[in-house]
C-alpha cells in the first residue's frame, strides 16, 4: 500500500513540474468552440479526470473480488453443513449396520441351536453331548460377536461351523 502512495506521489510531482514548465496558453478546441487555456491547466485537469477513472475502476474491481469472498464463505459454510449432516447420516448408518450384523449373529445362533436340538435324542446318553454342542455354540457365538465388534465385518460363521461338525 505505501509502495503504491509513494509512487502515486512522485507521478503527481513529475506531472506538476511538468504542467508548470510548460505554461502558455494553447487553444483547445471543444467541438462546437474554441477555448484559450493555459497547457498546465489542460494537463492538471488530464491528471486528475484520468486519476478519478483509475481510481473509479480499481473501486469497483475491489467491490467484485468482496463480492466474490463473500459468496465463497457462504458455499463453504454450506458445504461445510453439508458434510456435517452426511457424517451424522455415515453414523447412523454405521450403527444400524452393527445392529444388524448382532441381530444376524443371534439368528444364526439360534438356528444352530435348534439344529443342535432336533439331532439329538431325548436319551440320557446322548444328552450329555447334546449339552456339550450347544455350549460349544456359545462358545463360538461369544466369539463371532467379539470378531465382529472389533473388526467392524461380519464374518460367515456358517463355513466355519460345517467345519467343526467335520
Amino acid at each position: 500500500m505505501q509502495k503504491n502512495l509513494i509512487i502515486i506521489l512522485v507521478l503527481s510531482i513529475f506531472i506538476s513540474l511538468f504542467a508548470i514548465l510548460n505554461a502558455g496558453p494553447v487553444p483547445i478546441n471543444l467541438f462546437f468552440t474554441t477555448l484559450e487555456i493555459s497547457v498546465a491547466l489542460v494537463i492538471l485537469i488530464s491528471a486528475t479526470i484520468g486519476a478519478v477513472i483509475v481510481f473509479s475502476l480499481d473501486a469497483a474491481s475491489k467491490y467484485q473480488y468482496r463480492k466474490k469472498i463473500k459468496e465463497s464463505r457462504k458455499h463453504a459454510e454450506k458445504l461445510e453443513k453439508e458434510k456435517e449432516e452426511l457424517q451424522e447420516k455415515n453414523h447412523w448408518y454405521e450403527t444400524e449396520l452393527a445392529r444388524l450384523r448382532e441381530q444376524n449373529l443371534e439368528q444364526i445362533l439360534e438356528k444352530e441351536t435348534q439344529k443342535a436340538s432336533a439331532d439329538t435324542e431325548p436319551r440320557e446318553e446322548h444328552r450329555e453331548a447334546s449339552d456339550t454342542k450347544s455350549q460349544g455354540l456359545k462358545d463360538r457365538w461369544n466369539e463371532l460377536k467379539g470378531r465382529s465388534k472389533e473388526s467392524g465385518t461380519s464374518e460367515e460363521p456358517s463355513s466355519e461351523k460345517s467345519e467343526e461338525k467335520e
